[in-house]
């Protein structure tokens, strides 16, 4: 499965072509309805403008966030290193913005596979990443409205990102409306 995973996206990658990631901006540009889970070994970690990113094996670059919010997020330098094994909650840009992308002319940069919302580090921490998805997509079927709280509660961004997911009304999610409504009981700052 992970295998396959990996290839999908590896041709993704491929079929966009090799170079630095495409210029800042938004999420209008992203699928924030697809969510994608890969647990994938890191290549190389890039701290750069105008995002961060994450290369993982099969050739895959995972886009994050901008470094002003990388600082805010005040990680240590190597907070994940080749070799370690991560998961990432990511989401595709839309089809016309890979369609229009593949037409530029070659030289032109060319987008990552995925603008990753959460990472689930080696230590099973989980940490915020890039703004740009619906944070209740990326809930998996074995997690616990109890996990998604704690974590909501205990990081600041995290609570930040699932708000904001919610206020994504036009945006179907794919969590249980139960899970959710729950997440939200037990929550220490509703959303608002």
């Amino acid at each position: 499965m992970l295998k396959h995973r990996l290839q999908q996206l590896a041709a993704f990658t491929a079929a966009l072509g090799a170079g630095p990631a495409l210029a800042h901006h938004s999420i209008k540009m992203i699928d924030t309805a697809s969510p994608v889970w890969l647990k994938a070994t890191v290549v190389s970690y890039e701290p750069r403008n105008p995002h961060v990113l994450i290369h993982v094996e099969g050739n895959v670059t995972i886009e994050g966030p901008i470094m002003r919010r990388l600082e805010e997020m005040k990680l240590a330098k190597d907070f994940i290193k080749a070799g370690d094994v991560i998961e990432i909650c990511g989401f595709p840009f839309k089809q016309d913005v890979i369609a229009s992308n593949a037409a530029m002319p070659a030289g032109t940069p060319k987008l990552p596979a995925l603008h990753a919302q959460l990472l689930v580090l080696p230590n099973g921490r989980w940490q915020p990443w890039g703004p740009y998805g619906k944070l209740d997509n990326c809930v998996r079927p074995n997690d616990t409205p109890k996990q998604w709280a704690d974590f909501i509660n205990a990081v600041p961004m995290g609570h930040e990102y699932w708000c904001k997911g919610l206020a994504l009304a036009t945006v179907p999610s794919v969590a249980p409306k139960a899970f959710v409504q729950e997440v939200n009981e037990h929550i220490s700052a509703p959303c608002g």
